[in-house]
């Protein structure tokens, strides 16, 4: 992936869990990176690695969209990969509010600075697998199935997606600046210290010899590890920036055989860490 050797690359969310692994990635690649985000928690992968010392990394709230367009208009970006968002389902639970704000008018901060500025671009703005409206069935949502979500995280990722492709029609028609979004979901791999995110939660109760909480044993979910969409990612903004037909929404998830209920993940878990789990 010759494209991003040596052009500026701007990553929001660059200090949670993809987006520290896709910083490090892209400077592998030889971009020159700047980061969007909050502070990085504490343990992070971000911490973990020490990713300041190899990218200009800048504290702030997606939220703020003067903060944001004055970094968009100073760096002038090649490549914009949208990560920044409320990524916890339980948690828009306890801020429903916030939530909406972080994933829907966070997006629209991008977009509107990218429509402002006008510096030619190509974008990609990842939401989620659960931005579609759930029919409760067993097949693979289609990039064209409607937008919807029963609680407000998947509706925030629904209406977000929505952001994007009117900003996309509205305003990015003219192919200076280009627009994908990328939808992926129950991403897992070293890295992830997040709470209520199944694999995290398994290490840490293994850690201390706790029993593993699993909520729903038998539901079926398209895990994949971290590098899997991430790569999709990269390779969707390299195709999107030397063709136009590609901006449009993508979904990125592992083949149908690959799916594993939970209690199948949390038994490689355990069967991996070597011990037993009550």
């Amino acid at each position: 992936m010759n494209d991003f050797r040596g052009r500026r690359v701007l990553v929001t969310g660059h200090t949670g869990f993809k987006g520290s692994w896709l910083s490090l990635w892209l400077r592998e690649l030889g971009a020159d990176v700047t980061g969007y985000a909050l502070a990085a928690d504490d343990p992070s992968m971000f911490r973990a690695l020490e990713l300041q010392s190899i990218c200009d990394s800048i504290e702030n709230d997606i939220r703020d969209a003067d903060a944001l367009t004055d970094v968009i208009d100073r760096v002038r970006p090649d490549f914009v990969f949208h990560l920044a968002a409320q990524s916890l389902v339980l948690a828009s639970y306890d801020d429903p509010l916030a939530t909406i704000q972080t994933n829907v008018i966070g997006t629209a901060n991008v977009l509107d600075a990218l429509r402002r500025i006008g510096h030619p671009c190509t974008a990609i703005i990842v939401t989620s697998d659960k931005c579609y409206e759930n029919r409760e069935w067993v097949y693979a949502y289609r990039e064209n199935e409607p937008m919807g979500g029963h609680d407000v995280y998947s509706m925030s990722k629904g209406a977000a997606e929505l952001v994007v492709a009117s900003y996309r029609r509205s305003f990015f028609d003219d192919a200076k600046i280009r627009v994908a979004s990328a939808r992926a979901g129950n991403v897992i791999g070293g890295g992830d210290w997040a709470e209520n995110r199944i694999v995290p939660d398994a290490i840490r109760a293994l850690s201390s010899s706790q029993p593993i909480d699993v909520r729903n044993p038998h539901a079926i979910r398209p895990w994949q590890h971290v590098l899997d969409p991430l790569g999709g990612y990269l390779l969707l903004a390299s195709r999107l920036a030397n063709d136009a037909q590609c901006a449009d929404a993508w979904n990125f998830g592992p083949v149908a055989e690959d799916t594993r209920t939970v209690e199948e993940l949390v038994e490689r878990v355990i069967a991996a860490w070597g011990g037993r789990a009550r």
